[in-house]
This record gives structure tokens, sequence and C-alpha cells, in this order.
């Protein structure tokens, strides 16, 4: 199962269960996809609609934000894929 973690909000006890919530109903497109055997371009490509960062995207802001290196997020994030190429 593809699980996507939301990490915003996390700090303010009062938007806590509201963020929870709100990662719950984001969710429910990728999970239906997945439970539907659906390609990994569909689901990517939903989970993305839904605010998915890749991750060296991810990492790259890290980068920026002085939290990692530019070389621990190359050691293990994968080369970001052309979504023509599938």
């Amino acid at each position: 199962m593809l699980t996507i973690v939301s990490v915003s909000a996390a700090g303010e006890p009062d938007c806590q269960s509201t963020a929870a919530r709100m990662t719950s109903e984001r969710d429910r497109a990728v999970e239906m996809l997945a439970a539907k055997n659906a390609e990994i371009t569909a689901l990517r490509e939903q989970a993305m609609k839904e605010g998915m960062k890749p991750l060296r995207i991810s990492g790259a802001m890290k980068v920026a934000a002085g939290v990692t290196t530019i070389e621990e997020v190359l050691k293990v994030a994968p080369p970001i894929r052309d979504a023509s190429a599938g």
C-alpha cells in the first residue's frame, strides 16, 4: 500500500486533527488507484496532483534549508524520471 505522509501544521495542536483529516482525504484517490492495480504512472501523477514531490526535489529543498547535504540526497534519492519515459 502506498502511504503519503503530510507533516504540514504538525507543530500546532489545533491543526493536527485538520492536517490528519486533509491527508486522509487526499490519500483516498491514490489508495483507490492502488486498489485497482493502476499503472505506476497513474499513481505517480495522482500523488503529484495532490502535492507529492519527487524525493530529489524534496531533498534539494532540505539542502537549500541547510538540513542536509547534496551528497546525502544524491546517495539516497533515485534520479527523477521523465514522465514521458513511463
